[in-house]
């Protein structure tokens, strides 16, 4: 599992956020314009989430279970329910 501003999948450059996680990978492709590519490990494509915003700037993973993807424009917040769980963010225990 990793998160990346640029990374290679089978050799082509990607441009944007990439985070892997053991089922798939999600890319916001800022030059890409109104899409999030969804890849498996390997490169290939799975799918897409077609928003119709100019361009996507930044997702994450979040709520109770990390099944929903957040993901911003240059003028707003979205978010989508995912069947499965994303990466999730580490949390400080209290002391």
């Amino acid at each position: 599992m990793n998160a990346c501003s640029t990374s290679t999948i089978s050799g082509a450059a990607i441009s944007g956020l990439l985070i892997c996680c053991p089922t798939a990978c999600w890319q916001n492709r800022p030059t890409a314009c109104s899409l999030i590519y969804i890849l498996d490990p390997k490169g290939k494509k799975l799918g897409r989430i077609v928003h119709g915003q100019p361009a996507t700037t930044n997702i994450a993973f979040g709520g109770d279970d990390w099944k929903t993807l957040y993901f911003t424009t240059r003028s707003h917040l979205f978010a989508v329910k995912l069947n499965v769980a994303g990466l999730p963010v580490p949390t400080r225990k209290p002391a």
